[in-house]
């Protein structure tokens, strides 16, 4: 996520910064927090879509939710879309960042702090190249509309998983059990 945002920044220009602060722990309350309690946890719902229907219907004022039915297809190979830019590890330890930045005037750096009022350190998360102590240039990033899919189909279940499923399927509507059983799932397990 930091290579993506520090690429939308220095690489795509699409924005001036890009700054993050992170919640303490057990203490946000966001309006995600308040959305995610009008949703009926206890309703009779058996498939995606009747999920789907719960959000939809579960607040109305100042609007309903809307539910984006994602596609196989909005699913793209970002790490390796970015993995020629950039260090394969990042170089900070993640867990303690509070807080994240990246400016257009330092396109080269993040700044980062593990806490809310310390000071800022930068670090660099693109590859350097360098041919006899010269930069090399890095090559021009792709448009983002040619990152390949991460899946070309969807992916089976396991067998054990599958055989679980059709066992669970008997307790639920017949639409709904037919839903579990046209999943894609492997016909054999792999050996381990």
């Amino acid at each position: 996520m930091f290579r993506y945002l520090h690429s939308l920044v220095a690489t795509r220009k699409r924005f001036d910064s890009v700054a993050i602060t992170f919640p303490v722990r057990g203490h946000s309350y966001l309006e995600c927090d308040k959305n995610m309690g009008l949703i009926n946890q206890k309703s009779a719902v058996e498939t995606p879509d009747g999920w789907r229907t719960v959000f939809e219907g579960a607040r109305h004022s100042p609007s309903a939710f809307v539910v984006v039915n994602c596609q196989q297809s909005m699913f793209r190979q970002f790490t390796k879309y970015l993995s020629p830019g950039y260090k394969p590890v990042c170089p900070f330890q993640t867990c303690p960042v509070k807080e994240f930045r990246v400016e257009k005037d330092q396109p080269h750096l993040v700044y980062l702090r593990d806490s809310f009022n310390g000071a800022w350190t930068g670090e660099v998360l693109e590859k350097t190249l360098t041919r006899k102590g010269k930069k090399v240039p890095q090559p021009p990033m792709q448009p983002q509309r040619n990152i390949p899919p991460c899946y070309k189909t969807l992916i089976p279940l396991k067998k054990a998983k599958y055989n679980d499923l059709q066992q669970l399927a008997k307790f639920c509507s017949e639409a709904s059990a037919l839903y579990y059983k046209t999943l894609p799932h492997s016909l054999t397990e792999r050996k381990k």
